[in-house]
């Protein structure tokens, strides 16, 4: 499996120091381990506090949809007007509407996705049931059996933070993924922000490439989604020719 990131290295304008960026990748021959390590450490000490765990695993049915692209593109789109009507629903008390959660997505071997989903305290079957379908019914006129829910209790929290990570890898590996593979509500910070000083210069040995912006943190998250086009749009400057602090010699080749 190729390396992506090694083909990347950021050069910091006002120091001229340089470095290979660690990629994002959980299937990355030389960033996989460490980033699934990183994001098993981040959930476990997240949750520990959570008590009972509980899963939920929200599945759409496949057989009304022509492909799987069409059908992660539903899922995503019916999970966001599920977020939304959890939010407002009035069956739900106050604390249960602002309920914490961890989102990843598990691939069958057909190629199609379905979600689980961590939650930080007790939701009704019925309630829940019925806003995922009212979502489903939101986004896709599919008569009959058109998926559902079901919860179940996981032992302790390291077996949790396990199960994220598992399926988070398992999604990696499938490169038709389309969607994020992992999400949270957003009081959910499982990592510090960093803050980067400087303006960033990056060289791309795969397309011969300058690119350049003020962070290196939106860099890297576009390039290591292989979304070269993404990065184009968010860059201040672009060229063929390097910076001027920079010898041309040093990527000759």
């Amino acid at each position: 499996m190729q390396c992506y990131c090694e083909n990347i290295t950021i050069f910091n304008s006002i120091s001229g120091e340089s470095f290979i960026p660690n990629c994002k990748s959980y299937i990355c021959p030389r960033c996989g381990k460490r980033n699934r390590g990183r994001l098993f450490r981040a959930v476990k000490n997240y949750i520990k506090d959570w008590g009972i765990i509980r899963m939920w695993t929200f599945t759409l049915s496949s057989k009304y949809f022509e492909n799987e692209f069409e059908h992660r593109k539903a899922l995503s789109e019916v999970w966001r007007y599920f977020i939304t009507y959890l939010r407002r629903a009035n069956v739900l008390t106050r604390s249960q509407q602002k309920v914490q959660y961890i989102r990843f997505s598990e691939p069958h071997q057909s190629g199609y996705f379905h979600f689980h989903c961590l939650v930080d305290l007790y939701l009704p079957y019925y309630a829940v049931a019925a806003l995922w379908s009212q979502a489903v019914s939101t986004v896709c006129n599919i008569p009959g059996d058109r998926g559902g829910c079901f919860v179940r209790g996981i032992g302790n929290y390291k077996n949790a933070a396990f199960y994220v990570v598992k399926y988070v890898t398992k999604s990696a590996s499938c490169s038709h993924a389309g969607f994020r593979i992992w999400t949270k509500s957003s009081k959910v910070a499982l990592f510090k922000k960093l803050l980067h000083s400087g303006v960033f210069i990056a060289y791309n040995r795969l397309t011969k490439q300058w690119y350049g912006c003020h962070s290196a943190e939106p860099l890297l998250v576009l390039y290591n989604s292989q979304r070269h086009n993404k990065i184009l749009e968010i860059s201040l400057w672009t060229g063929l020719d390097p910076p001027d602090f920079l010898l041309r010699e040093q990527f000759s080749s």
